[in-house]
């Protein structure tokens, strides 16, 4: 049996196919590993996440503040077990390898805790108030704000409209002083919230600086005079 040798040019060609088939049967094998550290990572985030959602179950809240996102626990119980859970969700996602940048809840229950526990009876006592006079029949309908420029201004002007009602209910219904004191918490704890919105918009925008739409700008205001800032 006659066996035709190769001729330079043709092994030269084979060896070129050859690495080129181990190169993407390298590229293929780091996708799938990608992949598999992707889905880890998104069943890990969404292990805390159900935790959280499970142990916040527990605590006495209310929907009375509307679109405003602090914590509208009932008494100090119900705050201290928010922020234990906040914080072992934080926990949870730093061992899943997750960078935590910015979590507004440390204005709460790290910075200013006590100055909550000692608002807490004021937001407690006006709740019938604000169901009454307040939220979506007077500031909505609500709806989820998602990461986009136009998101956030239709959610601000949504936050403007709650914060200035609720203000006014406050310093109506809780001591002068007491109840603007209350209203001004609430109003340093949006400012920090719409902060890290644009941090959180600008990060997800690469090699990009987004200008904070004007309803959010309103919103960043250290004022002691609430009327200040949009009345």
């Amino acid at each position: 049996m006659i066996i035709r040798r190769k001729r330079a040019f043709d092994l030269a060609q084979i060896e070129s196919n050859l690495a080129e088939e181990e190169e993407q049967r390298l590229r293929w094998g780091l996708f799938r590993i990608e992949d598999s550290v992707q889905l880890r990572d998104k069943m890990c985030r969404k292990k805390c996440d159900e935790n959280l959602r499970l142990g916040l179950d527990m605590v006495k809240v209310h929907t009375a503040l509307g679109s405003i996102s602090m914590p509208s626990v009932v008494d100090e119980n119900d705050l201290k077990l928010f922020c234990r859970l906040d914080d072992q969700h934080s926990w949870c996602l730093r061992y899943c390898g997750f960078t935590i940048q910015f979590n507004v809840n440390d204005f709460i229950c790290k910075d200013h805790f006590q100055e909550m526990t000692h608002l807490l009876p004021c937001y407690r006592h006006i709740i019938p108030v604000l169901k009454r006079e307040c939220g979506a029949k007077r500031c909505g309908p609500y709806s989820n704000i998602d990461n986009m420029d136009i998101g956030h201004a239709r959610g601000c002007h949504t936050l403007i409209c709650d914060i200035k009602c609720t203000a006014n209910v406050l310093i109506r219904h809780c001591a002068n002083e007491y109840g603007r004191k209350a209203a001004h918490f609430i109003m340093n704890y949006t400012s920090q919230q719409v902060s890290f919105w644009m941090k959180e918009l600008n990060d997800t925008i690469a090699n990009s600086t987004v200008a904070t739409p004007s309803a959010c700008s309103r919103l960043i205001c250290h004022k002691s005079d609430l009327s200040e800032c949009f009345w």
